[in-house]
């Protein structure tokens, strides 16, 4: 199972165009080789402010998802 992740949204990083990918070990190998042909690297602000993020509160994160969730439901 692979997940993908972007941080862009999930923090408010907007144009920073960050991620991560989680996979299966037994599959690392190939994902590296693909990833190294078809994305550049992110600029050290962009890391930085990645970093910065997921190390950080996390408070943010629920109350955000919590009013997108109420405004979604209010929409239907």
């Amino acid at each position: 199972m692979l997940s993908v992740f972007s941080l862009s949204k999930t923090y408010a990083l907007t144009g920073a165009r960050i991620g991560y990918l989680v996979l299966p070990a037994e599959i690392d190998g190939t994902f590296r080789a693909v990833h190294e042909s078809t994305t550049s690297c992110a600029n050290g602000p962009a890391q930085r402010a990645a970093l910065a993020a997921m190390q950080g509160d996390q408070a943010f994160v629920r109350s955000s998802a919590e009013h997108y969730r109420r405004n979604t439901e209010a929409a239907d």
